[in-house]
């Protein structure tokens, strides 16, 4: 009978292993199948932008090519320009000395430069605080503190941290 009983134990014991390797296996097939799943989604996803960014890039290229026919016109029309009444590159200098100043326009006005030509001198920058913060330091319940220069400013906003001999 003993044989018997350990028998039919180890019989039990063999099917509830194979039960459980039934249910790993399964648990294993849904989630292979739902990283599938997952996986098909994301390549959609992934086609659906590759396909918007083919359509970005078309529409750039075709606006370069529209820039490009843009520059080309323009540029032969300033290469044809005594046709059309535009000067070609260089020959505004050489027409300017040769005409005469209009009846009813002053030597003065003439003399002078067109603004687009010279253009206004940079303001020359200081090596001091800014009118801020100075302000900020002049305020009476401001405690006082060191004022950082312009230079400062940049050096420290390339790493370049100031030395005590500077």
């Amino acid at each position: 009978m003993k044989k018997g009983k350990n028998a039919e134990q180890e019989i039990n014991k063999l099917l509830r292993n194979a039960a459980d390797e039934e249910r790993r296996l399964l648990k294993r097939e849904r989630r292979a199948e739902q990283e599938l799943v997952d996986l098909q989604a994301e390549l959609a996803k992934d086609e659906e932008r590759l396909e918007r960014a083919d359509a970005g890039i078309t529409r750039r290229r075709k606006e370069i090519a529209e820039a490009e026919a843009r520059l080309r016109e323009r540029q032969e029309a300033r290469a044809r320009g005594p046709e059309i009444g535009i000067p070609p590159a260089g020959a505004t200098e050489a027409n300017e000395a040769d005409r005469e100043p209009s009846a009813g326009a002053s030597s003065k006005a003439d003399s002078r430069e067109p603004a687009d030509e010279s253009p206004r001198p940079r303001r020359k920058r200081t090596n001091r605080p800014s009118r801020a913060t100075s302000k900020l330091a002049a305020t009476a319940d401001a405690k006082p503190a060191k004022t950082r220069t312009g230079t400062e400013r940049a050096r420290r906003s390339r790493g370049q941290v100031p030395t005590a001999a500077e």
